[in-house]
């Protein structure tokens, strides 16, 4: 009678010990915003490789970098609804530390991608090589100008780490050439009108701007329409980060010359099989970093984009605390 209740506790405790291992894990992943076509393609690497983990996304949205308080009320959310793990793109490094340590230290691991938290409790890190995503456009810039010129550059937003570093690259590729010059740094919101605004205003301040660099595509694409409007086009070298759709008609045209673009889906899909391997304890590394894919007229037609951009009918599945 013994070995047939002990059996029967063993069959009991096997089927329970399999449900729960086939218990779907669930990860919240937390974005700046989901405007930007960059953010998009993020988000669908995110869900292509959730998909193939059999992973629950819970996925929320700031609705833009000064919205910290948002964003802070959205990992409550993640704690609420008890995830296994969340990811987090932070609107402010700073401003959202305190929340994100609060969340790991009631038992819930988080890493960051793309712009780091401001903590060192994360498990790890997904990120473009903002570095080189800066420095590429000064190499560049200084290769077409022969190492001579002055330079103009649109870092976007303020306190966030892609930012800052993707300036620290460009600025510091530029001192290797003696003969480039940097006459502004501007520090704005990433989106077209703050862009178009500064550009102008640049081209009526500076009468020998040689290039225009930037932060991001949307930020260069505004450039090109002022430099275009200005009647300078092919008269100003541009510049960018990035590879919308509408960059890449920039670039056939020839109005932009070169993009360092960023693999923007392969972050998204590396960020979720890491936070998978972490939760399965199994191997995963806790620092990646996505090299650029260097783009210019002369080889966007033959650069497969799979890694780079969604596909045109993919729409974000979002959800709001």
């Amino acid at each position: 009678m013994k070995k047939i209740i002990l059996a029967c506790m063993m069959l009991v405790f096997g089927l329970s010990g399999s449900l729960w291992a086939a218990e779907p894990l669930t990860i919240g992943v937390a974005f700046q915003q989901l405007r930007d076509p960059f953010f998009i393609s993020i988000v669908y690497g995110c869900q292509k490789a959730a998909a193939e983990e059999g992973v629950r996304l819970i996925v929320h949205e700031a609705g833009g970098y000064p919205n910290v308080d948002r964003q802070i009320a959205q990992v409550e959310d993640f704690i609420q609804k008890k995830v296994n793990m969340f990811i987090i793109m932070p609107c402010n490094a700073k401003g959202v530390a305190p929340v994100v340590e609060r969340a790991i230290g009631l038992g819930i691991p988080a890493m960051h991608m793309g712009s780091r938290v401001a903590t060192d409790k994360m498990i790890a890190f997904v990120q473009s090589d903002d570095y080189e995503l800066g420095a590429a456009q000064s190499r560049y810039a200084a290769k077409q100008l022969g190492g001579k010129g002055n330079l103009m550059y649109i870092a976007g937003p303020a306190g966030v780490t892609w930012t800052a570093d993707r300036w620290q690259g460009y600025s510091e590729e530029a001192k290797k050439y003696p003969g480039l010059k940097i006459l502004q740094v501007h520090w704005i919101d990433s989106t077209r009108e703050a862009a178009l605004r500064v550009s102008e205003d640049s081209l009526q301040a500076y009468k020998d701007i040689n290039s225009f660099g930037a932060g991001s595509d949307f930020m260069i694409q505004s450039a090109a329409n002022a430099v275009e409007a200005a009647g300078l086009k092919g008269k100003i070298l541009i510049t960018g980060a990035g590879l919308l759709k509408d960059t890449e008609d920039m670039i056939r045209g020839g109005l932009i010359q070169m993009t360092a673009a960023q693999q923007t889906v392969l972050i998204g899909y590396t960020a979720m099989k890491t936070a998978v391997s972490y939760l399965r304890k199994q191997p995963y590394k806790d620092h990646t970093t996505i090299p650029p894919v260097i783009i210019t007229k002369e080889n966007i037609d033959k650069t497969s984009l799979a890694w780079i951009q969604h596909p045109d009918s993919f729409r974000p599945k979002a959800t709001y605390p």
